[in-house]
């Protein structure tokens, strides 16, 4: 008689069907809310012109504002995909579906194998990490990248293997090609491996180890600072800090446009410290309770409650490394307008120490009530709560009623500025410059664009002639944010609720010469736009 074979999998497979259940959960979800942001994000515009530039003309000097990987991955994924736009959507929805295999194999490390699940879980169903999952940003790359590069570099000094400190520092060079503060991060843990050396491991063997890092780092971000230096003409990690310092600066001075503002040349960290000292606790006091929304309170606690368990440990190393990772947190909050794509890389590491929280929780009732400790080794209570409470956050999204009307007060016109740019794609002439605020009517309509600065009319209309714009793009949000254009809004406030017209037109009233309207729409679910023809 023959033997039988078993359906039940080798023991070598079947202690990965876990963590594919994981895996199954985080793609499943992302691909059901892959459709709720119908929008590009402003950014994203960016991103998508860098990756054209990259794959049309092997140039790269346009990626010193944003680093080149996200670009570069927009470019390979638009291959399989029907536009730029689903390229970079895609992109990151493959990059943060993945993210749980990294997360888990690093809350195994510094924790345990439950902590590493719990972790992956809460990550597989985190409402602010799905969000970036399905967007055109290098969040979810990044995070993947930098979760990665943290497992590989903590691995190797735990090893003593020079080739996973190698290939950790060369995750570290990605992610710092994805988001520049990446290098804080690296310099962090190399300062942590420095401070505090594994047991058994030299001076020396473990100053090879960090040179070993050093030199993954290098190779892989040493080519983009040469083109850093070459465009700016001096040594320096990224060329968006002076520009992006402008939103919170711009809040502090209550100049809320001051980067489109004539004459603004961008500042320097020193310069913010030196001309407004009282900038950095007014900014810090505005972000901490923007980022303490971000998550719900009780991941607070739990993420408390973790690096507790590891203060009482005098797992210092454990320790220094989340305080590593954390460090470009610190930066931001001081220095920078928060949101959450600026805190959603530094999720995965809360969502560890609070799985490492509750896993302390656990174990603490465990001995107080020991029928409560019969669970298993991986799967516990304590993975039912973390199960329960991530279901719980994400059930609002995944219920969420899409057949509702759209109107523009949903999302800041975001939405509408894309219908805007799809109905003028057809109405006027391919490939038109416009000047336009909104970049994406320019991202949608396929146009040429040209920034409206913040300035007086007069010098946005000489803006507009040396940018040799043939059209004006006057949206309803300029009331708001443009009102020296009133002159070219006046047409949205007739009484008529529903226009579509390209004329022709009675004379618009104190226009400046030289400009005609050429075409008027207006709805109630609309902004409206008015599209003036510079002669």
């Amino acid at each position: 008689m023959e033997p039988t074979t078993s359906a039940v999998p080798p023991r070598s497979l079947s202690r990965f069907l876990p963590l594919a259940a994981v895996l199954g959960i985080a793609v499943t979800v992302r691909i059901i809310l892959f459709w709720q942001d119908k929008v590009i994000a402003a950014d994203g515009i960016s991103y998508v012109t860098i990756a054209r530039e990259i794959f049309r003309t092997f140039d790269f000097t346009s990626a010193t504002h944003f680093p080149p990987l996200y670009p570069i991955l927009i470019g390979l994924f638009k291959y399989v995909t029907p536009s730029d736009e689903m390229a970079g959507k895609v992109a990151s929805a493959v990059m943060g579906s993945i993210l749980v295999i990294p997360l888990y194999l690093l809350g195994k490390e510094l924790f345990s194998k439950k902590v590493g699940y719990v972790g992956a879980l809460l990550a597989a169903l985190s409402p602010p990490l799905i969000a970036i999952s399905g967007i055109v940003l290098s969040q979810a790359t990044y995070i993947t990248l930098l979760v990665t590069a943290l497992l590989l570099y903590w691995k190797g000094f735990a090893e003593k293997s020079r080739i996973l400190a190698f290939g950790g520092g060369l995750l570290f060079g990605a992610s710092y090609l994805t988001r520049p503060e990446a290098v804080i991060v690296f310099a962090g843990m190399s300062a942590a491996f420095f401070c505090l050396r594994s047991d058994g491991v030299s001076r020396k063997d473990n100053g090879i180890l960090i040179l070993a890092g050093c030199g993954g780092f290098v190779l892989m971000a040493l080519p983009y600072m040469f083109l850093l230096h070459r465009v700016y003409g001096g040594w320096q990690l990224t060329g968006k800090s002076s520009v992006t310092l402008a939103d919170s600066l711009g809040w502090y001075l209550n100049r809320p446009d001051l980067k489109r503002e004539y004459g603004f040349a961008g500042l320097s960290y020193l310069d913010v410290v030196r001309r407004y000292p009282d900038f950095l606790w007014k900014n810090s006091a505005k972000n901490l309770p923007v980022a303490w929304a971000e998550l719900p309170t009780y991941l607070w606690l739990l993420a408390g409650l973790g690096f507790s368990g590891l203060a009482y440990a005098r797992n210092w190393r454990t320790m220094l490394l989340v305080a590593a990772a954390l460090l470009p947190l610190s930066v931001i909050i001081v220095f920078f307008w928060i949101d959450s794509h600026y805190f959603s890389p530094y999720i995965p590491i809360v969502l560890i120490l609070a799985a490492g929280g509750l896993d302390s929780l656990e174990r603490a009732a465990g001995r107080i009530f020991p029928f409560l400790s019969r669970g298993g080794k991986s799967l516990s209570w304590a993975s039912a709560i973390a199960v329960a409470a991530a279901v719980f956050a994400i059930a609002p999204a995944l219920l969420a009623d899409r057949t509702t009307s759209y109107d523009f007060s949903q999302d800041g016109a975001r939405y509408d500025h894309k219908l805007i740019g799809l109905m003028l794609r057809d109405r006027l002439p391919p490939q038109s410059r416009v000047m336009v605020k909104s970049g994406r009517i320019a991202f949608y309509g396929e146009f040429q664009h040209v920034d409206i600065p913040q300035a007086s009319l007069p010098e946005i209309m000489e803006a507009a002639r040396a940018g040799k714009a043939r059209y004006l793009v006057a949206d309803g949000t300029l009331f708001g944010a443009r009102p020296q254009l009133e002159p070219f809004l006046v047409p949205l406030l007739i009484q008529q609720d529903k226009v579509m017209s390209t004329g022709p037109f009675p004379p618009v009233p104190n226009l400046p010469p030289g400009v005609r309207l050429v075409l008027l729409y207006k709805d109630p679910a609309s902004v409206g736009v008015a599209v003036y023809e510079i002669l």
